[in-house]
């Protein structure tokens, strides 16, 4: 992202929403499933991961409680359950919560194979937009938020020219002596295709919302300004408010010096409440649990051959065999090179879904007989989504008034 990270609208219409939200009473512990996908991440960074993503919610993961416990494991696995009630959400983000859960719990992977993908869960939360935006508390459209969340009195920094989109940008931002509610941000271009927001939520996390050029609430940055979704914002500024960076003085507004004080001090704002709180988020070690948490979902949605072999139990070389056989993307990630080729979500979940009998034939037994099996639909990717063909789950319906 940009200098202060967050972004997301489109001025197309998109796609209506997929309607998959119907009531649905959501058990009381949701069965979960973690698949070792890395040599650097071993259980014990898993649960430290998983504790970040669900911290970017809003989560407080009060640590007097245990809302996940292993109840299994087997050779590259450990079956898990998720108590949602023990998050320590609030009362609208709890709701939001468990409507964004709730075709996650009906789903036939949760049902009929003993719990569902932790990958799955995150992306159907964290980063599907509007069911984050629902769960964080964003308020609506961004002349709201100008009135219950803007600065008061803000300064103003002149970015010559954003690491991400390589144009002129404005940040606002409060004064360096405000306290952590006070601690909000505003980002934009001069032609106002979007403004982006970032604040504080009562777990020592950031939110973040991008409105787009008619101040609504949007799902992600148009294709040619590369913020991207707010899994995109997380990517860069979940821990730390902004990196530091080096720029000729426009002679607008703040100084490139006054400006990086003025954020250092709101960090030892930030840093020194975060010392405070009780929870099991690892906030001291925030770099190494930010790319556990992001593991978590890009191992998912970007699986190696033998990631996936290990969640249909089949030996690998038969998984590349057959994938190849049906002209499987493979790829190279983009950000974690070290995984080599790896297969797409999509079409893994599209084998599942039109070869389960045979799927189902060669994994030991793994895997139930069934006469079918429909496969719950996530985002393609965390980091990149065109909101003008993107189908997401939910939409604009979801988000209420602005949270705490």
């Amino acid at each position: 992202m940009a200098a202060l990270g967050l972004s997301c609208s489109g001025t197309d219409v998109p796609p209506a929403p997929v309607d998959d939200t119907a009531e649905v009473e959501v058990p009381e512990l949701l069965r979960l499933r973690w698949i070792e996908s890395h040599p650097d991440m071993g259980l014990e960074q898993a649960l430290a991961g998983t504790y970040w993503a669900l911290g970017s919610l809003g989560a407080a993961l009060p640590a007097s409680e245990d809302p996940i416990e292993v109840v299994d494991a087997d050779v590259g696995e450990v079956w898990l359950t998720l108590d949602l009630e023990a998050l320590g959400l609030e009362p609208a983000a709890e709701a939001a919560m468990w409507e964004a859960v709730a075709p996650v719990a009906a789903s036939d992977e949760h049902e009929l194979l003993g719990g569902v993908d932790l990958g799955r869960l995150l992306a159907r939360t964290v980063y599907e937009p509007w069911h984050y935006y629902a769960i964080t508390g964003a308020c609506p459209d961004l002349a709201e938020w100008e009135a219950v969340r803007a600065p008061e009195e803000p300064l103003s920094f002149e970015l010559s020219e954003s690491a991400l989109t390589g144009e002129e940008r404005v940040i606002r931002l409060p004064a360096s002596d405000v306290g952590v509610p006070e601690l909000r941000y505003q980002v934009g271009q001069a032609d106002h295709v979007a403004r982006e927001v970032v604040g504080l939520m009562a777990n020592g996390r950031q939110r973040f919302a991008v409105y787009d050029e008619d101040g609504l609430l949007a799902p992600a940055t148009p294709v040619e300004h590369p913020a991207g979704a707010p899994g995109r914002c997380m990517w860069c500024h979940e821990g730390r408010i902004m990196g530091t960076f080096a720029q000729e003085d426009t002679g607008e507004g703040l100084s490139t010096e006054e400006f990086l004080a003025t954020i250092a001090a709101h960090q030892e704002t930030l840093d020194a409440w975060r010392d405070d709180l009780d929870t099991h988020m690892d906030l001291a070690a925030e770099k190494e649990v930010h790319v556990w948490g992001e593991l978590l979902v890009e191992s998912f949605l970007h699986p190696t051959p033998a990631r996936v072999a290990v969640e249909w139990g089949w030996p690998e070389a038969e998984l590349i065999a057959f994938a190849e056989e049906r002209g499987a993307t493979f790829e190279e990630h983009t950000e974690y090179g070290d995984h080599g080729p790896v297969l797409v979500r999509s079409e893994v979940d599209g084998w599942l879904e039109s070869h389960y009998d045979e799927i189902q034939a060669g994994s030991s037994g793994r895997l139930p007989p069934l006469d079918d099996f429909d496969v719950l639909e996530v985002v393609v990717d965390s980091r990149v989504l065109d909101p003008g063909v993107a189908v997401l789950a939910g939409g604009p319906d979801l988000v209420g008034d602005c949270g705490p």
